[in-house]
């Protein structure tokens, strides 16, 4: 049975871990970071450092929800209300990115950093008072294949943001596995684009779903 709840800031460390293997072969991440290391490792360690500052920050500001089964975080998702307040770079620095400040010059953070902005611009001519954004869901990589995702969609996204008067959802992915994933619960795509990264192109999709 998996239950669900807010996230809090004791769970950032597992959700660092969770979501870093869950995305360490994602496109954006993959073509903008990984071909400044010289193996697979240091660069897995270092997209994990990188993480548990972008879970930290969003955990801190209450936007993440985690599904826990047998007192284990095995799913989490990042939500984003209608016009809430960007995450800017106070918020990365107090949540630990000062740690990543020298790979600006050593590794292509800051443009990694600008590819995300630019996939998420299609998302934000969307943006209003009815409209959430779905920054990050992930499950645990050991788990995947079981509906984890799909039943943390159904079942806590949705209810969420619908019980707090959302008429509309955004989110980019890029992976086309993902957009099919995506349009089983009626999310359609608005935006396809091309994101040319330090590493390689990455395609970025953007959907959006409408709620009845």
């Amino acid at each position: 049975m998996i239950e669900y709840r807010v996230a809090t800031m004791e769970d950032t460390e597992r959700l660092a871990d969770l979501t870093s293997r869950a995305f360490e072969f994602c496109p954006l991440f993959y073509n903008g970071l990984r071909g400044s290391f010289n193996n697979q490792e240091d660069y897995y360690e270092y997209i994990k450092k990188l993480f548990k500052v972008l879970v930290t920050s969003y955990v801190r500001n209450s936007c993440g929800v985690v599904g826990i089964i047998n007192d284990k975080i095995v799913s989490m998702a990042l939500i984003i209300e209608p016009e809430s307040k960007d995450i800017g770079i106070f918020e990365y620095l107090k949540s630990g990115g000062k740690s990543l400040l020298p790979s600006f010059i050593s590794r292509p953070l800051l443009s990694l950093l600008i590819s995300i902005d630019d996939g998420l611009k299609s998302c934000e001519t969307k943006r209003n008072e009815y409209t959430w954004h779905l920054e990050m869901l992930a499950v645990d990589v050991e788990m995947q294949g079981e509906g984890l995702g799909s039943h943390m969609i159904e079942n806590c996204v949705f209810p969420m943001v619908i019980k707090n008067g959302a008429k509309n959802m955004t989110l980019v992915t890029n992976e086309d596995k993902n957009t099919t994933f995506y349009k089983k619960f009626g999310f359609k795509e608005f935006n396809r684009s091309i994101l040319k990264q330090k590493y390689g192109e990455t395609d970025n999709w953007s959907l959006i779903k409408k709620f009845e």
